[in-house]
């Protein structure tokens, strides 16, 4: 059996999978560990790239999917690209300049967010797909 919103059941999935790692990983004591819940981390990071750009192809319709897909890329490396500045910001905050927990707290915050935000969309992105 399949689901209407698996593209967002796997975005979601992709942004809480993880959460934990993103907590350990800047607070890691030695290079072992470290690499470790790097490579955890980065595993569930990039398991929902693919699933974004396919649902932008699935919901669009064949002569907008060129514009459509730039609009998202675009989107995507906008948000992206706020990232460095937030975790500067939250350590310059909060922190005194120490960027381990900063680092944490940001990227823990942000797979919250993408989750809800995945949550808050499911039922109309399932929608859309069963009614084209």
């Amino acid at each position: 059996r399949g689901r209407r919103d698996a593209n967002v059941a796997a975005v979601r999935l992709a942004a809480l999978g993880p959460l934990p790692f993103a907590f350990l990983f800047p607070h890691a004591t030695s290079v072992a560990t470290s690499i470790t819940w790097l490579a955890l981390l980065s595993f569930f990071t990039g398991a929902g790239f693919g699933a974004g750009p396919a649902s932008v192809q699935e919901l669009v319709p064949a002569e907008l999917r060129g514009r459509a897909s730039a609009v998202y890329l675009f989107a995507v490396n906008l948000v992206g690209a706020l990232g460095p500045y937030a975790v500067a910001l939250v350590a310059r905050a909060w922190f005194g300049e120490a960027s381990a927990p900063a680092l944490a707290l940001v990227a823990s915050g942000a797979g919250v967010l993408a989750a809800l935000a995945c949550l808050w969309g499911s039922a109309a992105y399932s929608r859309a797909v069963t009614n084209p």
